[in-house]
């Protein structure tokens, strides 16, 4: 029997005119919780004026993962918006069975083309500020 190889989840994170963007790829698991709260209390995100979380690219998204986006949601300041961003199906289930839709006044489903984002932070590196948009 062939075991099958999922994809390690990977999250960037940067912050253009105030605004981060988190982009999320490849699947979240279980094992990857405790690491994703810890990037989810950078710095950069708390700072910022609103979320955008990109998740076209991510393919599932296990429930811990689900509540450690939603306690991130939870401890940011209360003026601070959130949009998820194209979203599939079965990630926004589980998003919302998280109850991630409630832990913001502001928060917003949303099916626009990802935003471009010239600097992140990865899971694994350090964050870079952009205090301007994108470079052409």
């Amino acid at each position: 029997m062939v075991a099958r190889q999922h994809p390690t989840g990977q999250i960037s994170i940067a912050v253009c005119d105030g605004q981060a963007v988190l982009r999320f790829t490849g699947e979240l698991t279980a094992d990857m919780a405790l690491l994703l709260e810890e990037r989810l209390s950078d710095p950069l995100l708390q700072e910022s004026s609103g979320w955008v979380m990109d998740m076209p690219n991510l393919a599932r998204v296990d429930l811990p993962c689900a509540f450690a986006l939603r306690r991130a949601m939870i401890r940011r300041p209360a003026t601070t918006s959130v949009r998820i961003l194209n979203a599939r199906r079965v990630v926004e289930r589980t998003l919302r069975h998280a109850g991630a839709h409630s832990a913001s006044t502001s928060f917003a489903w949303t099916s626009l083309p990802p935003a471009t984002v010239s600097h992140g932070l990865s899971l694994r590196g350090s964050a870079q500020r952009s205090g301007t948009g994108p470079s052409a």
